[in-house]
């Protein structure tokens, strides 16, 4: 599989940082309700397909809120049509290009399901706290990006952001 996780991380680093006041957040159902997470605000929804290194069309919808230093990303790549495996170590590894460094790595269980909870740092010092889980045919990814100089207020900011994300019971 490349490395489509990162694509849009990039993107997100404007100089503006986040207002998100504690009573503005809002509780937020993906696609289907496949997960919960608490948001500021609505996000930005875009689809998009990526491609598998079998050369397979996944179709990829991604929910963003960028404010600048501090962006929240939930990905769900669908691979439902497609043969390919999915393959979380392949997406990890894909974390650490562009000068990505591995800080930590542990397995986790979230809403019984085990997944991946990584912490990066990338050449700017933007810190990248990511979560990724396989679920059926579905990979969601749970994305946090915070300034090296992050303020406590959003450092809390992301960690709810990481907290809320949920699975509904099967």
């Amino acid at each position: 599989m490349k490395s489509w996780a990162v694509a849009a991380i990039p993107a997100l680093f404007l100089a503006v940082a986040p207002a998100w006041a504690d009573s503005d957040w809002i509780s937020f159902k993906g696609a289907g309700n496949a997960f919960t997470v608490e948001l500021p605000r609505s996000p930005a929804i875009t689809t998009k397909s990526t491609e598998t290194n079998a050369n397979e069309i996944v179709p990829l919808t991604e929910y963003l809120i960028d404010d600048g230093n501090v962006a929240l990303i939930v990905m769900d790549g669908d691979f439902s049509a497609a043969q390919s495996a999915i393959n979380v170590d392949s997406a990890v590894k894909g974390m650490q290009d562009d000068g990505r460094v591995l800080k930590s790595e542990s397995v986790i269980q979230l809403d019984g399901h085990e997944g991946r909870y990584v912490l990066l740092v990338d050449k700017n010092g933007f810190q990248i706290a990511y979560m990724a889980f396989i679920i059926g045919r579905h990979f969601y990814q749970a994305i946090s990006v915070l300034p090296k100089d992050a303020t406590q207020a959003q450092a809390a900011e992301t960690a709810r952001f990481a907290a809320s994300f949920h699975f509904p019971a099967e």
